[in-house]
């Protein structure tokens, strides 16, 4: 109902304002935990995919030098 009465242009500006404000309000420790379950998360997904592709794990020597840190 209110798409038809609301530019697009305005939703995303609110959309953008209300990030901002869920960024203001978040608890720092929880957004530091939460990016460290996500970064683990994302290299666990990594090693699956590579063990499938090369048909061998990973150990965190092969890892590192595959992918290494910036």
């Amino acid at each position: 109902m209110l798409r038809e009465r609301v530019p697009y242009a305005d939703w995303q500006d609110f959309t953008y304002w209300l990030f901002g404000l869920r960024m203001r309000r978040q608890d720092k420790a929880r957004v530091a935990s939460d990016t460290r379950k996500g970064l683990a998360q994302l290299t666990r997904m990594e090693l699956a995919v590579s063990e499938r592709r090369h048909g061998t794990r990973l150990d965190e020597a092969g890892f590192a030098s595959r992918f290494p840190s910036p």
